[in-house]
C-alpha cells in the first residue's frame, strides 16, 4: 500500500469518525457528559477490514457509475488482480471515491453509551418498579444508526433477578451469557419511525427529538405493548419471595390451633381497620399484620401448647412455621445453596467499559440462611386471618365500634 493510498483511506475514516463525534455531541449534550461515552475504532482496524478483501470485492460491488461519479479501470489490470489484495492493486485514488459505499461497510462501529443511573419504570395501572444502571448502546457508522440500539443493566434487586426481570421491553435475564446487549422491543410508537429516519440520513433535530424518546421511552411499561415480564409479576413469580394476599377464603390445616389463638390474637391487640369505598379493608400493612400474628402465636404456643419445642420441627416441616429473612420490606425464603452460590459467583462480573471504568454486575439485597432468620406463620395463616376480620366486619358487625382518631370521610380508622 503507497502512502498516498493510506493517506487517503486515513481521510475518508477520519471524516466518518468527525460525522460521529457531531452526532454524539447532540447526545452529550441532552443526557450530560458524565452520563455518556463515545467508544471509537481506530484507523488499523479500519485497515484490517478493508486488507480482508480483494480487488474484486470492491469493484464489483461498485456498479458502473454512482454517486461519485464513473471509473474506468484497466481490463486487462484488473482481470490479472481480481483476486489479489485490495490495498496493495489500487492503482490511482479515484477508486477509493469510486469505492465509497463499499468502503462504509467496512467501517468498523463506533457506539454512543448512554446510562440511566435510576428509572422508574411505570404502566397505565401506576404500577411502578425502580431499575438501576440502565444502559443504552447506539452503533453508529459515520452519522447513521447502524442498526437499533440495545440494553443492558449491570445492577439489579435480587426480588428482580431472580424473575429475569431486566425491563419490561427486554426478554428475561440471559443467566448463562454474562455480560449481554438485548434489543428491546419498540412497539410501534414514535421511538421507531424516528430510528427508522435516523440510519437513513442524518439531521440535528432528528437526533434531539431521539433524544427526546429516548428518555421516555425508558421509563414507561406499555401493557398495550405485551411487556416480557409485567411490573406485576417481579417477585410474583419469584420462589423466594413470599407475600401475603388480601383475602384467601378457607384454611384447612391446625383449626384446633388456629381458632383458639386467633380468639386470643383479638381479645389482647388492637385491629386496625380502614373504611375505603364503602368496604371496610385491613388498615396497616399486611406485612406489618403478619409479623406482629406470627410474634404473638409464638408467645400464646409456649403458654398454651404442651412441649412448644417438639411440636415446632413438626410446624416446620408441614410449612405451618417457617424461617424467612426479612429485608426492606421484602420477606424472602432462604435461598437454595446451589441458588446462592450461582449469583456469589456471578456477582462482581466484569461486563464492560463506560468512560474507562469496567461495569461490573451487582445484584443487591441478596438474603442467605444466617443468624437473622425470622419466624413467622405461613402467608395462608395470615391470609385466613385478615378473612375472618374482614368477614366479620363487612357481614356480621353488629356496631359496637369505636372511632379513635379524625380522619378523611373516606377513609376512617377503627380499632376492635
Amino acid at each position: 500500500m503507497t502512502e498516498e493510498v493510506k493517506n487517503k483511506l486515513e481521510e475518508f475514516f477520519k471524516a466518518r469518525i468527525e460525522e460521529t463525534q457531531a452526532f454524539y455531541t447532540i447526545v452529550k449534550e441532552y443526557f450530560s457528559e458524565s452520563l455518556t461515552d463515545l467508544q471509537l475504532p481506530t484507523f488499523n482496524q479500519f485497515l484490517d477490514r478493508v486488507g480482508n478483501h480483494s480487488l474484486g470485492y470492491f469493484v464489483e460491488k461498485a456498479q458502473d457509475s454512482n454517486s461519485h461519479g464513473s471509473y474506468s479501470i484497466d481490463q486487462d489490470y484488473y482481470n490479472n488482480h481480481i483476486n489479489d489484495d485490495f490495498l496493495e492493486n489500487i492503482t490511482d485514488l479515484g477508486i477509493i471515491d469510486y469505492c465509497y459505499k463499499e468502503l462504509l461497510d467496512e467501517m468498523p462501529l463506533a457506539y454512543i453509551i448512554i446510562k440511566f443511573p435510576e428509572v422508574t419504570v411505570t404502566n397505565e395501572y401506576n404500577r411502578s418498579t425502580v431499575i438501576k444502571d440502565l444502559f443504552v448502546e447506539l452503533p453508529m457508522i459515520g452519522n447513521l444508526l447502524e442498526n437499533r440500539f440495545r440494553m443492558i443493566r449491570t445492577t439489579y434487586d435480587i426480588s428482580q433477578w431472580l424473575c429475569g426481570y431486566s425491563h419490561s421491553h427486554l426478554p428475561r435475564i440471559h443467566y448463562n451469557s454474562i455480560p449481554y446487549w438485548d434489543y428491546p422491543c419498540l412497539g410501534s410508537g414514535p421511538l421507531k419511525s424516528t430510528i427508522e429516519a435516523l440510519k437513513h440520513s442524518y439531521d440535528e433535530e432528528f437526533v434531539g427529538l431521539f433524544c427526546l424518546e429516548l428518555s421516555k421511552y425508558v421509563t414507561v411499561e406499555s401493557l398495550a405493548g405485551i411487556p416480557h415480564i409485567r411490573l406485576e409479576g417481579i417477585g410474583a413469580n419469584n420462589n423466594n419471595v413470599l407475600k401475603v394476599k388480601n383475602y384467601k377464603g378457607r384454611f384447612m390445616a391446625n383449626k384446633g390451633i388456629i381458632n383458639p389463638f386467633f380468639k386470643y390474637y383479638i381479645e389482647h391487640n388492637p385491629i386496625k381497620i380502614a373504611y375505603v369505598n364503602s368496604n371496610y379493608v385491613m388498615g396497616e400493612s399486611l406485612t406489618d399484620l403478619w409479623i406482629k400474628l406470627s410474634n404473638s402465636f409464638i408467645e400464646w404456643a409456649n403458654n398454651n401448647i404442651d412441649n412448644p419445642e417438639y411440636v415446632l420441627q413438626e410446624w416446620l416441616n408441614s410449612g405451618f412455621l417457617q424461617y424467612v429473612i426479612i429485608n426492606n420490606g421484602i420477606v424472602y425464603k432462604n435461598l437454595e445453596q446451589s441458588v446462592l452460590g450461582r449469583i456469589n459467583t456471578l456477582n462482581g462480573t466484569e461486563m464492560f467499559n463506560f468512560k474507562g471504568v469496567i461495569q461490573k454486575l451487582t445484584i443487591e439485597n441478596v438474603v442467605a440462611d444466617n443468624e437473622n432468620k425470622t419466624l413467622l406463620l405461613s402467608p395462608e395463616v395470615c391470609e385466613y386471618f385478615v378473612t375472618i376480620i374482614l368477614k366479620l366486619i363487612n357481614y356480621k358487625y353488629d356496631g359496637t365500634i369505636t372511632e379513635e382518631g379524625g380522619a378523611e370521610p373516606h377513609k376512617k380508622c377503627f380499632y376492635l
